[in-house]
């Protein structure tokens, strides 16, 4: 039996999920490498067409007055052409959750835990986020709200010990656009606007729960200008400690900027501070991501998303131990497969036509009125 219970989360809990969902694994795998120390404008340069985007999700929330993504796709294709979209969507947002989920096995397997079996680290993670789900959406909310202060605060102690440590050489960003703004555009579009910044498609479902609608858009656009300044940022941090070369060839930039950290005897390679701030955000991407899924499962059988919550889980994590062979694959895959496959098709492709749809419906609502 599908759950009719209203659940709902405040406009500061979208807030938040939105920052920790776009930083997420971002942080963790780094954004634009391949533009070099020009990476932070690859990133503005993207946030700028992430503002056009999330815009147009902002607008199929409104019209849709409570009504989730498949539930707006129905209205316009009727039950029997939204249940493929929504059974595509159901895919394609729970191969993103393993994908995410696969970033934080090799991160662990990295930096803290080479020895723990991958399976053990994959199946502990998603089932503590299946259990919050089953919980309930506001609960996954709430510890969102927790998750925040940790996150700023780790992070504000990573910056104030490089700053002691004098690990930041601001001539790596020299020269500005050495080779032109065609590797920084090449960057932002598609890369970086479908990852990290379209991947917010998913983040639509939790939009139409919540409270204070009026107001979203501007929550929403405020936090995407907070997430998109602090991704450039980071990508700041990373080419003036590492150098672009160096960013180029790391597998998780972050963590090498943690490790040239040595500040005496007491701060020296603070390699669980690191892990800690990604893996938080790391938990909020998935649990958005997998509860959009869930979701979907609820609206394709009519059964309630908690009955879903763990035997999804369990595929989660078996999916995110043979996406790939070994991590470069991964990562190849994740660069230059998913972009063009899978984000541009799911997170501007079928939204867009959506969208068009909503605009014609509302531009033949006037002469409907008008003939009655």
């Amino acid at each position: 039996m599908q759950d009719t219970s209203v659940e709902q989360i405040s406009l500061t809990q979208m807030f938040l999920i939105l920052i920790t969902f776009e930083i997420g694994s971002s942080v963790l795998v780094g954004v634009a490498p391949a533009a070099g120390q020009d990476a932070w404008l690859a990133v503005l340069c993207a946030l700028a067409g992430a503002f056009l985007l999330i815009t147009m999700y902002l607008s199929l929330v409104r019209y849709g007055n409570g009504k989730n993504l498949y539930l707006l796709y129905e209205e316009f294709l009727t039950k029997w052409g939204a249940v493929p979209v929504g059974v595509c969507y159901i895919g394609y947002f729970l191969y993103m959750a393993a994908v995410v989920m696969r970033d934080l096995i090799e991160l662990l397997d990295t930096a803290v835990y080479p020895a723990s079996p991958n399976e053990f680290i994959s199946f502990s993670f998603i089932l503590v986020i299946a259990y919050i789900l089953y919980l309930g959406v506001e609960v996954f909310a709430r510890t969102t709200e927790m998750i925040i202060p940790y996150f700023m605060l780790f992070f504000l102690l990573m910056l104030v010990l490089l700053v002691i440590n004098r690990s930041i050489h601001f001539s790596y960003l020299q020269p500005v656009l050495a080779e032109g703004w065609r590797p920084v555009l090449t960057e932002a579009y598609p890369k970086i606007l479908t990852f990290p910044f379209g991947e917010s498609i998913a983040l639509t479902i939790l939009m139409s729960q919540t409270a204070g609608q009026a107001k979203l858009r501007k929550f929403m656009w405020t936090g995407l200008l907070i997430s998109g300044s602090v991704l450039a940022f980071v990508s700041v941090l990373q080419v003036t400690v590492l150098t672009p070369e160096r960013v180029k060839r790391t597998v998780f930039p972050l963590l090498s900027v943690n490790r040239s950290i040595d500040v005496g005897f007491l701060f020296e390679r603070l390699d669980g501070v690191v892990v800690f701030l990604m893996l938080l955000g790391l938990f909020v991407k998935v649990a958005a991501l997998f509860y959009a899924g869930l979701k979907g499962a609820e609206y394709i059988t009519g059964v309630g998303y908690r009955y879903f919550s763990v035997p999804v889980a369990v595929l989660v994590a078996l999916t995110s131990l043979l996406l790939a062979s070994d991590y470069m694959e991964h990562i190849a895959e994740g660069l230059e497969v998913v972009p063009y496959y899978l984000h541009i098709p799911f997170q501007l492709v079928l939204p867009g036509g959506l969208w068009l749809l909503t605009l014609w419906k509302r531009s033949r609502r006037p002469k409907a009125s008008g003939k009655g």
